[in-house]
């Protein structure tokens, strides 16, 4: 009994203390608050309220401690005292968020502090979960750890609780941009452009925002979602948003409507929307209008025939390669009844690579005869090399070869290689090869190993690109096609080894960021790495065919059968002539259960046997013969 008065005495004493000792700090007198909190802890050891009380004067103290070991050692003592605060009322709401509140006096001071904070205000957020006293703060310290996901959780509920808050405002608009960023990175594009449509709900007037969500609508394909997100922004008169509305609504197939964005600009400045006036008029048909929009738009005629040669890509990468040719077509006639012999042969060169990419030799040999006479400007090599390979591929390879002289320039030596060994004639090629790769231009070798390459013949490849290597560690090329080399070769590791090595030097190296994406995708490796690799190569070059197939791929291998789709479909447009972009899209329709269109698709890429080997038609002929069958089994 005389124990328990005793206790009874300490515990009002220890809150005497406890009072003096608030009422001083509250007054500013530091010490006495201090010495009156000391005499209550040493009454009242178990109290956590008396240790968290103190920790919170402490902690206020150091922040505006001139001495460093002075403001140091109250930091940790206001530390001390906080931990031994949760570790004492471990289920008590106020002193677990007043321990947080301790910790965020010094977090920006040390992430282990910063920790402790979060960790104080996530087990009080167990306790009172909607509690905005520590929603805040714990939203801040997840931005600050770089918790995007779970800060903007947090501060959406502030938001929603005490609207026109400057402060949630300000960190949530903040999270909500880096947690964009981040899913961009990931490859979760659906989840960015949902976050995307809320910042424009705060921000309405954020031209990168819209501009950011439009491109990934785009990117999937939605042209129309993306059109339409462009035009309610479009109060801002900024003529680089109407130019883009006006590109999606070309790509959605509205052409009429965006012709009309677009001379909405031309008034103003023709290089800001030239290019696409003189697209639009030449897909919709309207081709010497095309021509008279293109004359007129500068007196340079360099600046005409490049903005020929970029809208002719342009239509042809869309899928219109028939309006490429008639522009290309009219654009040469005109130069030539200008006497621009220059202009002539230039736009040749890129009609004729036009025809080159859709396999059209007959049409690229009527148009190269009439010119390689007398042609005798820089572009003599490359017209006759592409001339030379339209007769090969027409079967006549003994007149390619006239077109291929035996002499010193190193591309007329690599394809006259290349077509001997094709006609059976290796001796004399493997003799051209290895004088090329002998010859003092230090392109020599590197011609030499893609010929191998292009012949499957990797060992000869391999030999002479592991010597450029060695002499030359910094050539990015050399190196990457010696990792595709070893790829192909079947040589997987010391592929992934030549292509880690290349992107160390070259990070940005786009090719070899998507080469070894892809080879990971294909083996269903190491996809999150994958993942990241492809994501950057396709925003180093978001229009390259091949990397939006690699994107979709690496998707399907993931399991998101519907990012995959939407990736695939772009690189079908992009690139329609390739049977492994059908294939790949062709197996998500299967794995979606849609074999209808998956069987659809497969015959597509059969059709383009020119591009499949012949173990590879075996597959797909497998798979579509299954397929085939299943849809012909009765329900």
């Amino acid at each position: 009994m005389i124990a328990q008065s005793a206790r009874a005495a300490e515990i009002a004493d220890a809150a005497y203390y406890f009072a003096i000792a608030r009422l001083a700090a509250s007054e500013g007198s530091y010490g006495e608050a201090l010495e009156s909190f000391e005499e209550a802890l040493r009454l009242a050891p178990q109290d956590g309220y008396v240790r968290v009380e103190m920790a919170t004067l402490l902690a206020r103290l150091g922040r505006f401690t001139v001495s460093p070991a002075q403001r140091n050692e109250r930091f940790n003592r206001s530390a001390k005292l906080a931990k031994e605060a949760a570790q004492l009322a471990p289920q008590d709401f106020d002193i677990l968020s007043e321990v947080g509140n301790v910790f965020m006096n010094f977090a920006d001071q040390d992430e282990a502090w910063a920790a402790e904070a979060t960790k104080a205000f996530e087990a009080a957020r167990i306790l009172r979960p909607e509690e905005l006293q520590i929603l805040l703060p714990l939203g801040q310290l997840y931005l600050g750890a770089d918790r995007f996901g779970e800060a903007v959780e947090a501060l959406r509920k502030v938001r929603h609780a005490i609207p026109g808050n400057s402060m949630a405002e300000s960190l949530f608009g903040e999270a909500l941009g880096l947690l964009v960023t981040q899913r961009m990175r990931e490859g979760r594009s659906r989840d960015a452009e949902g976050l995307l449509a809320e910042v424009l709900t705060l921000e309405p007037e954020s031209l990168q925002a819209r501009i950011s969500l439009a491109d990934l609508q785009a990117q999937r394909g939605d042209h129309g979602a993306a059109a339409e997100t462009l035009r309610e922004g479009i109060g801002t008169e900024t003529p680089e948003l109407r130019q883009r509305l006006a590109y999606e609504l070309y790509q959605a197939g509205d052409l009429e409507q965006a012709t009309e964005e677009i001379d909405q600009l031309l008034a103003g400045d023709f290089s800001a929307a030239g290019g696409l006036k003189i697209l639009l008029l030449a897909v919709l048909g309207r081709n010497d209008e095309a021509l008279d929009t293109l004359e007129a738009g500068t007196e340079e005629a360099t600046e005409k025939l490049a903005m020929a040669a970029t809208v002719a890509r342009l239509m042809d990468r869309d899928g219109f390669n028939v309006e490429a040719v008639r522009l290309l077509s009219g654009m040469i006639e005109r130069r030539r009844s200008a006497g621009d012999d220059g202009g002539v042969r230039g736009l040749s060169l890129e009609l004729a690579q036009l025809h080159a990419g859709h396999n059209n030799w007959q049409e690229l040999v009527d148009l190269l005869r009439p010119i390689l006479g007398d042609a005798d400007s820089e572009m003599t090599a490359p017209l006759r090399l592409l001339y030379a390979e339209a007769l090969t591929q027409l079967g006549r390879s003994d007149e390619a070869l006239g077109f291929l002289p035996e002499q010193e320039d190193g591309r007329f030596l690599a394809k006259r290689a290349e077509t001997l060994i094709r006609m059976g004639r290796d001796e004399e090629g493997v003799q051209l090869l290895t004088r090329l790769s002998q010859s003092k231009a230090a392109e020599g070798a590197l011609q030499a190993a893609l010929v191998y390459q292009r012949l499957e013949r990797y060992a000869e490849a391999i030999n002479l690109l592991e010597k450029i290597v060695a002499g030359n560690e910094e050539s990015a090329e050399a190196r990457y096609f010696l990792g595709s080399a070893y790829e192909r070769a079947g040589k997987i590791e010391e592929s992934v080894e030549a292509f880690r090595t290349l992107l160390k030097a070259n990070p940005d190296f786009a090719p070899a960021l998507n080469y070894l994406g892809y080879m990971w995708a294909e083996r269903a490796e190491r996809l999150d790495e994958a993942l990241r690799m492809i994501n950057k190569a396709v925003a180093i070059d978001p229009d390259n065919g091949a990397f939006i197939d690699s994107l979709g791929w690496v998707h399907f291998q993931r399991g998101d059968l519907e990012s995959a789709r939407d990736y695939l479909e772009r690189a079908a447009r992009l690139i329609s002539d390739d049977p492994t972009v059908f294939e790949h899209l062709g197996d998500v329709y299967s794995a979606m259960g849609d074999s209808g269109r998956a069987s659809e698709l497969y015959r597509q890429a059969l059709a383009l046997d020119e591009g499949l080997s012949a173990t590879n038609a075996d597959q797909l002929s497998k798979k579509l013969a299954a397929l085939e069958a299943e849809l012909s089994v009765p329900e």
